[in-house]
């Protein structure tokens, strides 16, 4: 099934590629137009809504979903913390793929998230477990892994869209500055 390259260089024009569907996204479910964008690790995308106020999203996508039924949450990387460890991000945004062609999108508080991502093993909850293995050959990722329900019960749906970005929203302009 879908797995990434495990090369940041390999993986990241279609990590653009799917943070142009999640911004048309957000703007066709949401209202929210998309007015930055980032490549660094404090956050993806950032966003106005309808009374101008701004907030930045994590944009993030688990091709694994569809086969282990649980998400990854990135926190170390190359002997340095990283993803929910470090993004400045007000929300996450997870797109999961699952059977059939689809993935389904979720939002949630980064704060929210922050929380139940806990490493001390006495406050551990029974349905997380840490994964050491992930990530590019050689850069010790390590991920916090959670059944997809546990996603579901701390974010709003956004919505399904396909796991391959469809061409048209990547030659429309109009929902990314």
């Amino acid at each position: 099934m879908g797995r990434g390259n495990y090369s940041f260089r390999k993986d990241l024009p279609e990590a653009k590629k799917t943070e142009k569907q999640i911004a048309w996204l957000m703007y066709t479910k949401r209202g929210y137009k998309c007015i930055g964008e980032r490549d660094d690790n404090k956050w993806d995308l950032e966003h106005e809504d309808y009374e101008g106020s701004t907030f930045t999203t994590e944009v993030k996508e688990d091709k694994r979903c569809e086969e282990t039924g649980r998400v990854a949450v990135e926190f170390h990387s190359r002997n340095k913390p990283s993803g929910i460890r470090v993004t400045e991000a007000d929300y996450y945004i997870y797109k999961v793929w699952k059977p059939g062609g689809m993935a389904d999108v979720y939002i949630m508080d980064t704060e929210t998230l922050k929380e139940i991502c806990v490493q001390d093993t006495e406050d551990t909850p029974l349905w997380l477990f840490i994964d050491y293995e992930s990530g590019d050959e050689g850069s010790m990722t390590a991920n916090f892994i959670f059944p997809l329900e546990v996603i579901k019960v701390i974010s709003d749906y956004l919505g399904e869209v396909p796991q391959k970005v469809p061409k048209h929203i990547l030659d429309k302009n109009t929902v990314m500055v």
